[in-house]
């Protein structure tokens, strides 16, 4: 275990919501975060409630941010997740921490994603509600469960909501797979961008956190088949905080228990499997810290580093946590703009090429680099992608 802080003792390492509010107990910032924040440092709190997970594994052991007791989860896990008001109700909740938005039917099943993150955060001590297929055309199906506590997890379904509603030669489907009865028009086109647009309006300042194959594929700038033209990341579009791509067990822990104990958005920006956007004052931070950038060098990257043309390596701190965050040295590549790869000329689609090349080549996270798409004035990180998971991992999950 590292050394605390100098301004921590371990009576700082209680855990998050095991304290109350008449205690006078307020959630923790800072060093707190930095250091507690970590997944492993929870693991190995010498004051953590329950028993230690195996030595070898980034995912903490289960404990209760709200004290409920082992009698009454063994109770909730025999339910299904509360998918109206009136279920939270039975529950005894008088609100939730996290609402999960899907575009799928709800179904209690590992294979689907929102299902078994659910589960896992229920097993994490949250209070969980599924809005499963909600009425896109107004936000109030967002406000079914009230303010949600720490955020809303929103995905499009276990498939593309595109593919799920046109054949490759832009037919109408007949039928839907993931909806009652196959009965198609019960989620939107590019259902990702809707529901985040829908979950702002509900709740002004409720992060929103994005995921799910629709949303992780078109994470940077991308060719979309449907209107045959180069769009931007859906980052950008959908105005998520933060995407979660790839597998999203180990980083949607991570997210509900630094937002529950007090940390910000922005916080969670060193996590691994997340991208984020920077605004234009930011970007323009990071263009003036980073001499490497396109527009500032001549031809290409140095040789030996295998990326091909119009890709640049530049520095971007971000901060350290075991397990859950790439290593500080980890070098970043300044991926060809937006407005690079968007045209029609000759130039443009070498440089979507490269901008494709370098954006499978970094899937490995053992040794993937940080990428950045600048779109504009603004910027699109990406980080390197979650770990996989132990076999006592998944067998937790599972």
């Amino acid at each position: 275990m590292p050394p605390l802080p100098n301004n921590l003792n371990s009576a700082s390492l209680l855990p998050i919501v095991e304290q109350s509010a008449a205690d006078g107990y307020v959630p923790p910032r800072g060093p707190y975060i930095d250091y507690v924040g970590s997944l492993a440092a929870r693991r190995n709190s010498p004051h953590h409630p329950l028993t230690p997970s195996p030595a070898n594994s980034p995912l903490p052991v289960p404990h209760s941010p709200l004290a409920v007791q082992r009698d009454q989860r063994s109770r909730l896990y025999n339910m299904p997740l509360p998918t109206t008001r009136g279920e939270m109700k039975q529950r005894g909740w008088d609100a939730v921490d996290i609402v999960f938005v899907t575009g799928d039917a709800y179904v209690d099943h590992p294979s689907f994603a929102m299902a078994l993150l659910g589960r896992l955060l229920e097993d994490e001590g949250f209070r969980v509600a599924m809005l499963s297929q909600p009425d896109w055309h107004s936000c109030e199906p967002w406000r079914t469960f009230g303010r949600p506590r720490l955020f809303y997890a929103i995905s499009a379904g276990n498939m593309d909501s595109m593919i799920n509603h046109y054949t490759a030669n832009r037919k109408v489907r007949n039928d839907d797979a993931y909806s009652p009865g196959g009965r198609i028009g019960r989620r939107p086109d590019r259902a990702t961008l809707a529901y985040c647009q829908r979950a702002r309006e509900a709740y002004k300042g409720v992060p929103i956190i994005a995921g799910g194959v629709e949303a992780s594929l078109r994470r940077l700038a991308h060719y979309d088949y449907w209107s045959d033209r180069v769009r931007r990341s859906i980052v950008l579009d959908a105005k998520c905080d933060l995407l979660v791509y790839g597998m999203g067990e180990r980083p949607i822990i991570e997210i509900a228990h630094q937002l529950a104990a007090g940390a910000t958005v922005k916080d969670l920006r060193h996590l691994r499997g997340v991208a984020y956007r920077l605004g234009a004052k930011e970007s323009a931070a990071l263009a003036e810290s980073s001499p490497l950038r396109k527009e500032q060098i001549a031809e290409s990257t140095p040789s030996g580093s295998g990326q091909g043309e119009g890709a640049a390596h530049s520095p971007l701190p971000i901060p350290h946590s075991p397990f859950v965050s790439p290593p500080l040295t980890a070098p970043t590549i300044t991926l060809p703009s937006y407005e690079e790869v968007c045209g029609e000329s000759a130039p443009a689609k070498r440089a979507f090429c490269t901008l494709t090349k370098i954006s499978h080549q970094e899937t490995n996270p053992h040794n993937a680099k940080r990428l950045v798409q600048y779109h504009g004035a603004e910027a699109v990180v990406v980080n390197p992608g979650a770990l996989p998971l132990t076999q006592a991992e998944m067998d937790r999950v599972y």
